[in-house]
């Protein structure tokens, strides 16, 4: 539990901030693309057109439940590895974030695939 309320709650906050301020491409979270949410992914409503700083920051906020589940379920199923369980699933986590991040800031769509209108 304490692992994800520092691991989310810091990375949750370092994908904020570029979001929040623009940073890259300007106001809003796209980048490249339409900046229009009319064509987003359904569901989420992310970009389908270009980058969508939305998602790193969508996988670094659910790191806070993420990691807390997974310990217990790992403590449940066996607890020898519960630790190694929970230090790999933050470190995918993680990866998710900062593979997310690269991936919108070089304007490419989340799935890989892009609807141009």
């Amino acid at each position: 539990a304490v692992l994800g309320l520092l691991c989310g709650s810091v990375i949750t906050l370092l994908t904020t901030a570029p979001l929040a301020s623009g940073a890259i491409a300007g106001p809003g979270h796209w980048v490249g693309g339409l900046r229009s949410d009319a064509t987003g992914l359904p569901l989420f409503g992310w970009s389908t057109t270009g980058g969508d700083l939305r998602v790193p920051h969508f996988f670094a906020t659910h790191l806070l439940q993420v990691l807390p589940i997974s310990g217990w379920l790992a403590d449940r199923l066996n607890a020898r590895f519960a630790s190694t369980w929970v230090w790999a699933v933050a470190g995918l986590g993680l990866g998710a974030v900062v593979l997310t991040m690269v991936q919108a800031v070089a304007g490419q769509p989340f799935l890989g695939w892009s609807v141009q209108r």
